[in-house]
């Protein structure tokens, strides 16, 4: 599969499709570290989620998805690994995926 920044871009459109089985797909032949998952403006899946209007189950599968690989691939690293995806701001505005979700009145978990 191509570079990281290409990946994001399939696993958005993934998204934006609700194509669970082609998310998890796309999460298994990544060949990068989870964070590095991202577009030029820093985006990551998280930043994807957060404002992208979903069905809730569809949004819950995606993020057990995305959660579930990055710990699977990433074992002791995974948590500090989406901790920092949780905690980055986009470039421009600086806003991270937390941020987003709030603003879009959608359900923020502690994982």
């Amino acid at each position: 599969m191509g570079d990281a920044y290409e990946v994001k871009s399939d696993l958005v459109i993934a998204i934006q499709t609700l194509n669970v089985l082609g998310f998890k797909a796309i999460l298994e032949k990544a060949k990068f570290q989870f964070v590095e998952i991202q577009d030029h403006s820093f985006l990551n899946v998280f930043h994807e989620l957060a404002s992208t209007v979903l069905p809730d189950t569809i949004e819950e599968e995606l993020f057990q998805a995305y959660v579930g690989c990055c710990y699977r691939y990433h074992n002791e690293k995974a948590s500090e690994i989406l901790k920092r995806q949780l905690n980055t701001g986009s470039k421009e505005e600086e806003m991270t995926p937390l941020m987003l979700a709030t603003l879009n009145n959608k359900r923020v978990l502690i994982i």
